[in-house]
C-alpha cells in the first residue's frame, strides 16, 4: 500500500477510528487478560487490516495491554515508529539524542524509536531553556495531536 493510499484510508475512517478509541476508553474491563477486550482489539485490528502480530502495540508485560494507563512520550514514539515500519517507511536513524539533557532517561527499548521520532520531526523537546524529551512523561492530547499531524505530513512528502 502506498503512503498516499494509507493516509487517505485513515482520513476516510477518522470518525470510525475516534469512536472505537472512545469505546475502548469508556469500557471499564480493559486489559489483554480479559477475553472481551482481546476479542475487541483483534476485531478492530482485523478491520483495519493490521494483524495483531505486527507488534505495533505490545503488552506491559506481554499479557497485559493496560489501556487505561497514560501513554508516555517514549511509548508514543515507539508506537509511531512501529507503525511507520509496518507501513513500509524507513525508521533507520543516524543520529542520537545527545542534544537533550534527559536522553539517558529513555528506556532501552525506546531509544531507536525516540531517535527516529526526533529525526523525523515528530517529537520535539518540551523546554526551550534546557532541551528535554521527558520520555517517561505522559503524552498530552495536544502532543499526540501534533505528532499525528506531523506523521500524516511525513506520508505526503
Amino acid at each position: 500500500m502506498k503512503k498516499e493510499s494509507l493516509f487517505a484510508a485513515i482520513d476516510q475512517r477518522q470518525a470510525e477510528i475516534l469512536s472505537w478509541g472512545d469505546a475502548f476508553f469508556d469500557c471499564a474491563e480493559l486489559g489483554f487478560q480479559e477475553v472481551k477486550t482481546a476479542a475487541a482489539i483483534t476485531a478492530l485490528l482485523d478491520q483495519w487490516n493490521i494483524p495483531y502480530e505486527s507488534g505495533i502495540a505490545k503488552g506491559m508485560p506481554e499479557e497485559l495491554f493496560v489501556p487505561n494507563r497514560p501513554v508516555t512520550r517514549e511509548q508514543m514514539a515507539t508506537f509511531f515508529a512501529r507503525y511507520a515500519g509496518y507501513c513500509g517507511m524507513t525508521t533507520e536513524t543516524e543520529g542520537d539524542l545527545a542534544g537533550f539533557v534527559d536522553a539517558g532517561e529513555v528506556s532501552g527499548y525506546a531509544v531507536e524509536s525516540m531517535t527516529w521520532a526526533v529525526e523525523a520531526g515528530l517529537i520535539e523537546g518540551v523546554s526551550s531553556e534546557e532541551p528535554t524529551l521527558r520520555p517517561k512523561g505522559s503524552s498530552t492530547r495536544a502532543q499526540v495531536a501534533a505528532v499525528v499531524m506531523r506523521f500524516a505530513a511525513l506520508g505526503q512528502s
